[in-house]
């Protein structure tokens, strides 16, 4: 059963429909023999100027593969992805490329949830500001309270010397009336 599809990143779900549908985009990216990563033609015209504007609405390959990257999908080593083009180690794979990740399987689509875009530098920047921020509103708020103790410790410290009377605050009597008469 497929998780709900608001679950799933827009560009997760893109990708898993087209590669869903090899007899309509075979000829532009497909999956491996194992299902366990994809292969894409990116130099086909057909990818860039009508499946791409289609289904992501731009015609960017760089923009494409920025998105890979974002959601942490690995390329295929050279001799890998030419062991699944079945071509041989001399051949050219300047247009293809292979693509992998370990939460994209052709026959599983109960980890596609989990895939989420890696933060930006500007996000993660901002995540650390605002936990610092409040690393040091806590260490603040800390110490107004322990100065806080403090003042009022000197203040019933300086009743008890003023007053000297007075039991100190933290003083019990522990005195006992002796027993009266018998009855």
């Amino acid at each position: 059963m497929m998780p709900g599809p608001s679950k799933i990143k827009p560009f997760i779900s893109k990708l898993t429909a087209l590669l869903s549908e090899p007899e309509l985009y075979r000829d532009c990216l497909v999956w491996d023999q194992t299902g366990s990563s994809f292969i894409l033609s990116h130099s086909n015209p057909r990818f860039l100027h009508d499946v791409l504007p289609k289904s992501f609405g731009h015609s960017n390959l760089q923009s494409f593969t920025r998105q890979l990257n974002v959601y942490d999908f690995k390329r295929l080593p050279l001799p890998e992805l030419l062991e699944k083009l079945d071509l041989g180690p001399t051949a050219s794979t300047v247009e293809y490329s292979g693509w992998y990740h370990p939460s994209f399987k052709r026959d599983d689509v109960s980890l596609l949830a989990t895939m989420t875009p890696r933060p930006s530098r500007a996000r993660l920047q901002k995540k650390i500001e605002k936990q610092e921020r409040l690393e040091k509103q806590r260490r603040d708020a800390v110490e107004q309270h322990q100065s806080q103790l403090q003042q009022q410790a000197m203040q019933h410290q300086q009743q008890h010397l003023s007053h000297p009377h007075l039991p100190h605050p933290g003083y019990q009597n522990t005195y006992h009336q002796p027993p009266g008469p018998p009855r």
